[in-house]
């Protein structure tokens, strides 16, 4: 509840949006979709698949539908014309893989465009990152993952899970209450990804843990 109620806060999600559901129910993100849009009042769009196929299908989606906000992965945003405006989309949450800096310059100042990371076991996104259409973009470098949202924290730690110093490689561990509690009937994997979190604040109840996510970051 708290991931959502973050979603429909920094979206500003409400009645009169219309948010489109684009992931398939198996994937995680469907599942932010659904309780994002009904939980704020807003109008969750269901289009069949042909019509967001990757391209123009899925522009003529977004305009004939007057979608507010997405979730698009950043390969179908870089598949989609942008040669005219989409004048009702407001956000769109880029995740799921790395979105280059070249798909940020050519749509950030058209819409919000926020770039989302975060794994299935930290509950699908734990940093947000809104990229600056001011920005003097350059390079083929990724785009910062941002910041943790509310109730997350980020660390980057080194093979014995301490902090790196500042502009060091580390790993970078999840904590707060959005982390799972680890892998159905794989305790051995269970164990090894979910670790004690020595940086939070002690605890009445079960002792806080964090999700090593096996991902690099800086």
């Amino acid at each position: 509840s708290g991931r959502v109620a973050e979603r429909i806060r920094f979206a500003a999600l409400g009645p009169g949006k219309r948010l489109l559901r684009l992931a398939s129910p198996s994937f995680d993100v469907s599942v932010m979709e659904v309780f994002a849009s009904l939980s704020s009042g807003a109008t969750l769009c269901i289009a069949p698949p042909e019509a967001v196929r990757p391209g123009q299908p899925m522009r003529d989606t977004l305009e004939s539908r007057r979608i507010t906000h997405a979730s698009i992965p950043p390969a179908a945003l870089g598949a989609m014309p942008d040669d005219r405006p989409l004048p009702d989309l407001e956000l769109v949450m880029c995740g799921g893989e790395t979105c280059p800096i070249e798909l940020a310059a050519i749509w950030s100042g058209r819409f919000r465009l926020v770039h989302a990371y975060g794994p299935t076991e930290a509950t699908i996104v734990a940093t947000l990152h809104e990229c600056d259409p001011r920005r003097a973009w350059a390079g083929n470098g990724p785009l910062p993952i941002g910041r943790p949202v509310a109730g997350a924290a980020v660390y980057l730690l080194d093979r014995d899970l301490v902090p790196v110093p500042e502009g060091v490689i580390g790993e970078i561990a999840i904590g707060g209450e959005g982390v799972a509690r680890g892998y159905l009937n794989q305790a051995a994997l269970t164990a090894d990804r979910f670790v004690p979190d020595p940086f939070a604040p002690a605890a009445s109840g079960p002792a806080p843990r964090m999700y090593r996510t096996g991902d690099l970051g800086r």
